[in-house]
């Protein structure tokens, strides 16, 4: 039985991942990568581009008619800067959680984007620390 969940789960998870977004991946010349994510009208999605070394990124999002929803910078050293894309069956992104967050810091920032079916943005959330900069003020004043 539970084997038969398990082959199920992959069945639905596969088709789902196989039927949205077609993404396509290419290497450059000088050895970055270009990975793409597209629209069913075949306009792209989504762009995400990484240097040679796969350190420094970043990531794109457009709706249907090409314009630019956010820009993200990602990077895999001294902490992390990554996302999460969740997308809608017609390749438009549904949701970004982006996480940012220095390596031994306690200082961190995580946002959720949101969008509906056309591209528009529906909700946004952060949570960081710190809030923002508070300067000291002098004794005795």
């Amino acid at each position: 039985m539970k084997t038969g969940i398990l082959l199920f789960c992959l069945f639905l998870f596969g088709l789902s991942g196989f039927a949205q977004y077609s993404p396509k991946t290419t290497k450059q010349r000088e050895g970055s990568s270009v990975k793409k994510c597209f629209h069913k009208n075949g306009k792209v999605s989504t762009l995400e581009i990484w240097d040679k070394d796969q350190r420094n990124g970043n990531l794109k999002g457009f709706n249907n008619q090409r314009k630019e929803l956010f820009s993200l910078s990602l990077r895999r050293y001294g902490g992390h800067a990554s996302a999460r894309l969740t997308y809608y069956p017609n390749g438009q992104v549904q949701s970004v959680y982006y996480s940012d967050a220095p390596d031994g810091g306690i200082q961190y920032y995580h946002s959720t984007m949101e969008f509906d079916k056309l591209g528009r943005q529906t909700s946004f959330r952060e949570d960081k620390y710190p809030d923002e900069l508070r300067p000291e003020a002098p004794f005795g004043n």
